[in-house]
């Protein structure tokens, strides 16, 4: 990916108006947390070519052979409370499913918390960081893998049969740049509008989302249930019907893992 064109090709006004490029990092999450420690402006992207020790939820490891993913992170700052957090998240994914729509017109959907599925296999990721000062957040960093250009043989056994790529559900492969560029424009669409049109995410996650509707497989502090998905929250929490009737909350967290069934 050359910067010059990536930048030549950007319609935002506040995301990625910074980019800092590296050809290989351990994880640009953890690059663009030690900028934004350092006072990075709000929408400063970190990209790579590479990673050494990408992560995913749940302490995973990200593939990502180089030159064949998007592998991005963004600084944002925004003026939310910190119970409106998980909107980050919220927002990110969606607007990753619509940029993958628009340009393939694959049927890219959200897996809660934060995956993006394209015929139940995983196609994208995203991981969101903060660094929290008392009732507000400092600073997120947004973490996103996209599998654009990876070829099926080219992923490992333990996830051959649960990852795909952009050029293999097409049979053709994919600019990067373009693909980019397309998130960065769906991201500030909704960054912009973050403190207004909540409503209007909710129902648009919902809509792309295979686990409302669903019975799912819960795993949470080494005990396993099973219940209906129901909904989303405010808060990003997915709520669920016991079989027993109770209504509870999931929270995104590293202690919860959630797959449908």
């Amino acid at each position: 990916m050359k910067i010059s064109e990536l930048k030549a090709g950007l319609k935002t006004n506040i995301i990625a108006k910074k980019i800092i490029y590296f050809n290989e990092v351990t994880s640009t999450n953890d690059i663009a947390f030690a900028i934004a420690n350092n006072g990075a402006v709000d929408g400063t992207l970190v990209i790579a070519n590479s990673q050494t020790m990408g992560k995913g939820r749940l302490g995973r490891k990200w593939f990502s052979p180089k030159g064949k993913s998007i592998l991005a992170s963004l600084i944002l700052r925004p003026q939310i409370p910190l119970s409106h957090s998980g909107n980050i998240n919220l927002i990110t994914t969606i607007s990753i499913v619509d940029a993958i729509r628009h340009l393939t017109n694959l049927n890219a959907m959200i897996k809660w918390p934060n995956d993006i599925v394209i015929n139940y296999k995983k196609v994208s990721g995203v991981l969101v960081e903060s660094k929290i000062e008392g009732n507000c957040a400092d600073f997120f960093v947004v973490g996103f893998g996209v599998n654009v250009n990876i070829l099926k043989e080219d992923f490992p056994e333990e996830i051959f049969d649960i990852a795909t790529s952009l050029s293999v559900e097409l049979g053709y492969e994919v600019s990067t740049t373009q693909l980019l560029q397309n998130i960065l424009y769906q991201i500030e669409l909704r960054y912009t509008r973050m403190t207004k049109d909540l409503a209007d995410f909710y129902l648009e996650w919902k809509n792309l989302s295979i686990t409302i509707g669903q019975r799912v497989r819960i795993e949470k502090s080494d005990n396993v249930f099973f219940a209906k998905a129901l909904d989303i929250d405010k808060n990003g929490a997915l709520i669920i019907q016991l079989d027993s009737g109770e209504i509870q909350s999931i929270m995104n967290d590293d202690l919860v893992k959630v797959r449908n069934i």
